[in-house]
């Protein structure tokens, strides 16, 4: 009975450093799956793609309003062409009737002056000629 107590004893001690190697690993599981959880609880590659995300929409909205901003340039830069090129058109069309209205003006003064000087030349009955 001895040598099966003795046994028994041995046995129970052999259970406990077993219990407390398997207690120690069952604690070291269950601080690396608390680790665990906290990363996925924190989810660094969520937020890496998230921020990711976040980037790529500013990047696009600034895009899109670089491409607005462009376009509305070159459209005020066209209106201006527009109205540059209208106010010259404008511009030469004035000249043009100025000049011909000058030239009117200067026909109708040679006009004048020619029948001006019709009226003083004398006509060949006007002329007395002188006998030598």
């Amino acid at each position: 009975m001895r040598a099966q107590l003795e046994d028994a004893r041995t046995e129970l001690e052999l259970a406990k450093s077993q219990t407390t190697v398997l207690g120690n690993r069952v604690a070291r599981q269950r601080r690396e799956l608390e680790e665990k959880d906290q990363l996925l609880l924190a989810d660094p590659v969520g937020e890496a793609n998230k921020r990711a995300e976040q980037i790529v929409q500013n990047a696009t909205h600034m895009s899109k309003q670089m491409l607005d901003d462009a376009e509305s340039m070159r459209a005020r830069a066209l209106a201006a062409v527009r109205a540059a090129y209208f106010n010259t058109m404008g511009f030469r069309q004035s000249v043009e009737e100025r000049f011909y209205s000058l030239q009117n003006d200067l026909n109708q003064s040679l006009l004048t002056l020619r029948a001006l000087e019709a009226e003083n030349e004398p006509s060949d009955q006007d002329v007395i000629q002188e006998k030598p």
